[in-house]
């Protein structure tokens, strides 16, 4: 796969269709309609407020733990999505998503950088959603130089904050020229091939 090639298909196209067109998408779509099952996508948005009202409420600290003695036992639907989250460990992901919808930084972990900006993407801003595999392409296209080490990273920390920052503004910058209609599509669309892209030039 040619991460070059690869991105200058999406920095030259202008709709969908056109993507679609340059990528040759039919070689992606099995993957991609997979994905999409995965991680359909949320329906909803959440704001700095609604953060403030679990902090109100005791749900959150004032730090953004979630506080488990005070879940709402008479909400079936938390409880199950509560008991997901401690089985999987990860509880403290929770602060880290709060900390990215309020934009406020109250961890002490030096490995928040990611949720954090999924908290970002939560608002409605227009921030994008940032993962490892994302990135790992992104890092290969931009410094070419670095691509063997971009090829083995796995762990992104807050002191990979350039590569991050240089990601959100290449995306905001191809975000502009697409059409208001079809932009949370187009973006999706594009999360799901880097997400593919990247995993596939992951160094095992």
């Amino acid at each position: 796969m040619n991460i070059t090639n690869l991105f200058e298909s999406i920095e030259n196209a202008n709709s969908i269709a056109n993507l679609q067109s340059l990528m040759q998408y039919e070689e992606w779509q099995k993957e991609i309609e997979k994905l999409n099952t995965k991680y359909p996508p949320l329906q909803f948005a959440l704001q700095s407020e609604e953060i403030t009202l679990l902090v109100k409420k005791g749900i959150l600290s004032e730090q953004h733990q979630l506080q488990l003695a005070n879940i709402p036992i008479d909400d079936p639907l938390l409880k199950l999505l509560t008991s997901l989250i401690w089985k999987n460990g990860d509880l403290s992901k929770i602060q880290h998503i709060a900390d990215g919808i309020t934009g406020k930084n109250t961890s002490t972990s030096k490995q928040n950088i990611i949720f954090r900006q999924f908290g970002k993407s939560l608002t409605k801003t227009g921030a994008p959603i940032i993962d490892q595999h994302v990135l790992r392409a992104f890092g290969c296209f931009k410094y070419p130089e670095k691509k063997e080490y971009f090829i083995k990273k796995k762990i992104y920390k807050n002191s990979d904050l350039q590569v991050v920052n240089d990601y959100i503004t290449w995306f905001l910058t191809k975000m502009s020229k697409i059409e208001e209609l079809e932009k949370k599509s187009f973006a999706q669309l594009m999360d799901r091939i880097l997400f593919i892209a990247g995993k596939k030039i992951q160094y095992h």
